[in-house]
């Protein structure tokens, strides 16, 4: 093992227990530091699609083959190598979805300093997640780890047999029930940083609204996702019941 890879996976190991500090943590500095202006078409564009291609990417994850990555005591676990859905194409689909989602949210600053800045950040903090997750893995699955490694790309999915993949049965009650906080955060998120970016730029009255409605109907649909959750049974994942 490399110094480097050594000292990545140390660090990774501190973010997987600190991540949901740290990262929003992280992301606040960013956008203080260097605040955002009103995105012009192109970076408005960019972000939108990059936040919504990471929210897809999580979304079909989830509904196809989910896998915790809460750890457990706080530290790295795994009972099982999960490899079917998403996860047969790419190794980390989750972290993949998670750092487009902030690369999106980064570029709705328009500001190219804070996706520099940030967007290294991230993307350094999910690789040194992933090689400590790795090193986990292998001494835990052994060849089994290895095989799949082989043939699995770590980030970047592998198209082969997307199209099968596609047609397995998908769970759409599960992501509604894992995922509708995910949704909530990314879109109340993305409303903030263009409202911010309106108000600096004395531009707020002309945007109040629309960005008001967003965060309304985002917040309606969080609330609904929450109280079917807790009080309907139709809406518990497949096996729950």
């Amino acid at each position: 093992m490399t110094k480097l890879r050594a000292s990545l996976e140390r660090a990774g190991h501190f973010l997987f227990r600190t991540r949901n500090a740290v990262f929003p943590l992280v992301f606040g500095a960013v956008v203080l530091l260097f605040p955002p202006v009103p995105p012009g078409p192109p970076w408005l564009a960019a972000g939108l699609a990059l936040l919504a291609l990471g929210q897809g990417i999580r979304i079909l994850t989830i509904g196809l083959a989910y896998i915790k990555r809460g750890g457990k005591d706080g530290r790295i676990y795994a009972s099982g190598l999960v490899t079917g859905g998403v996860f047969a194409h790419s190794r980390n689909p989750m972290y993949l979805g998670n750092l487009l989602a902030l690369l999106g949210l980064l570029a709705l600053t328009g500001n190219p300093v804070a996706l520099a800045a940030g967007g290294a950040f991230f993307l350094v903090a999910y690789l040194s997640i992933t090689l400590a997750e790795e090193t986990y893995l292998l001494g835990r699955f052994g060849d089994e780890y290895r095989a799949y490694c082989a043939r699995v790309p770590r980030f970047l999915p592998r198209p082969k047999g997307a199209l099968a993949t596609l047609g397995h049965p998908f769970d759409w009650r599960k992501v509604v029930s894992k995922e509708h906080g995910t949704i909530y955060l990314n879109v109340m998120l993305a409303a903030a940083v263009l409202a911010y970016a309106s108000y600096r730029a004395g531009d707020l009255d002309r945007h109040a609204l629309p960005l008001a409605a967003v965060a309304f109907l985002a917040t309606a649909g969080y609330a609904l996702a929450r109280i079917a959750k807790k009080r309907t049974a139709w809406l518990r994942p497949e096996g729950a019941r």
